[in-house]
Parts: structure tokens; C-alpha cells; sequence
């Protein structure tokens, strides 16, 4: 894989966090919004699993392919890792709950977050934090009681007036998609999901405004009981640190400080 540059980064991360639909090919047709509502409220998901897919990332200048592995822990751990062509781990994405750490193999890099929860936020347009990430790349609705059911959907409001809308699926009021406006309507977020049986056999994600994309397809889901070490990184010697708010800021550059 090559290297990225901090935007490069920063829509990879985005792409990925931000599971948000539009239209596409869909399992099963659509629940009615309010029962929907009233069912995925019903269903409860504990058990953490492990999930392995192909991934391909459209940047705005240049495609990337890669293999990788996600291991989803209720209600807000996860880790996330994109392979080299080797089998390495090429970029691992990591939370406990509390923190948040993206390391790129390339530069030996970390982005740091101390605080992961904000950081979501601000990628998100304030609508997504942890708990949701984790929802959304499972195929579930994130537990909000903000969710109303209108005639194309559930829709969810943040106070800076950014609107998401999302669609689930009869069989088991899964994510078929959700789509994010800013208050001018303009699309920030797309993202189509077709549901598997338990989890997402496919996502395929885009942001409009920064023109690019990713498709992920779902080899297996398996039950899986990770320890406490796999929500964090084992990275080489001297890692460079960088704070993960730095993606955040325009012109922002992978300067840091270097680890222990």
C-alpha cells in the first residue's frame, strides 16, 4: 500500500467511519420507518465479533486495494486493519473506548487521540461518536432517542442542523443506508449496506464533497473474544506521534513528536 498524505488520511478515515448511504443495491426491501424504529430499539447486540473483507479506496489521486480485518466490540472498542501486499499490516485503527490510535506502517506514524469521542464527532459533522462507529460498521442503527420516523426514513438532527437519514431492511431492521445534508441540503455523507444474515456483506461509502470513495466486501463473520490488548497498538521502535486533531485543521502536516 502506498503511503498517504494527512488529507489522504483524514477522507480514508472518514470513508470508513462514517457508514452513511444513498442508493444502491439493496437484500431486502425496506422496513417501514416506524417499525423499524420500534424493532432495531428491540434488538440488543453484546457479542463482539471478528470480520475479514476486501476494501477498495478511491482517492482523489489514486485507487487503493487491500485485504483487512475488523473486530467490533460492544458498545464503543474496535479495531480496524488494512494489509500490505505482503500481509502486513499496512494502517491499524484502534479504540478502547476512551482513545483512539491510527498507525500507518509507511512512516511509522501515530495519530494520537487521547479523547476519541470529540474526534468522531468532528469527522462526523457532530453526528456520530464511539458508540455509533461501532453500530454503523456492524449493520446496526445507533441507539439514539433523537430518531424520528419520517416518510423516507429514520432521520436523526444534530443542533448545527446537519440531518441524517437512514433506511433498514425487513428481515432484520439492519442498515440498508443512511444519508447526511448540511442545512442547505447539501450531501456530506452516502453509503449503501446490503445485510447479511448477522452483519454487512458489503458497504460501499462516499463523500461527495471530497470526492471519494470505498467499497468493502465482507468475506466472514465469526463470534470472536478479543483480550484487551487488541484495542491497542504494538508498533515498531520509536514511532512518530502526531495528534489526531491535527486531521482535523486545514493544511495540517503529519509533523509530531516521537514515541517512547
Amino acid at each position: 500500500m502506498r503511503s498517504m498524505t494527512p488529507r489522504g488520511l483524514l477522507l480514508a478515515l472518514v470513508l470508513l467511519f462514517s457508514g452513511c448511504p444513498g442508493r444502491g443495491p439493496t437484500a431486502t426491501p425496506a422496513l417501514d420507518p416506524l417499525a423499524a424504529l420500534e424493532r432495531a430499539r428491540q434488538e440488543s447486540w453484546v457479542r463482539p465479533v471478528l470480520g475479514t473483507f476486501s476494501i477498495r479506496l478511491e482517492l482523489p489521486d489514486r485507487k487503493i486495494g487491500a485485504s483487512g480485518l475488523l473486530i467490533l466490540a460492544p458498545p464503543n472498542r474496535f479495531r480496524l486493519e488494512l494489509r500490505g501486499p505482503v500481509g502486513g499490516p499496512a494502517l491499524v485503527v484502534v479504540s478502547d473506548g476512551q482513545m483512539l490510535d491510527v498507525w500507518l506502517a509507511s512512516s511509522n506514524t501515530v495519530w494520537h487521540a487521547a479523547e476519541a469521542e470529540p474526534l468522531l464527532r468532528g469527522l462526523t459533522g457532530e453526528l456520530f461518536g464511539l458508540d455509533a462507529v461501532v453500530s454503523l460498521l456492524g449493520g446496526r442503527l445507533p441507539a439514539s432517542d433523537a430518531w424520528v420516523a419520517g416518510p423516507t426514513g429514520l432521520t436523526l438532527t444534530t443542533p448545527q442542523g446537519v440531518i441524517a437519514t437512514v433506511v433498514l431492511d425487513q428481515r432484520g431492521a439492519h442498515l440498508m443506508g443512511v444519508e447526511a445534508k448540511d442545512r442547505e441540503g447539501g450531501v456530506l455523507l452516502r453509503a449503501d449496506l446490503v445485510p447479511g444474515r448477522d452483519y454487512p456483506d458489503r458497504l460501499a461509502l462516499q463523500i461527495p464533497t471530497l470526492g471519494g470513495g470505498a467499497e468493502l466486501e465482507f468475506d466472514a463473520w465469526e463470534a470472536y473474544e478479543p483480550e484487551d490488548v487488541v484495542f491497542r497498538i504494538a508498533t515498531p521502535p520509536s514511532p512518530t506521534v502526531v495528534d489526531a486533531g491535527s486531521l482535523l485543521l486545514p493544511g495540517a502536516s503529519p509533523e509530531g513528536t516521537d514515541g517512547p
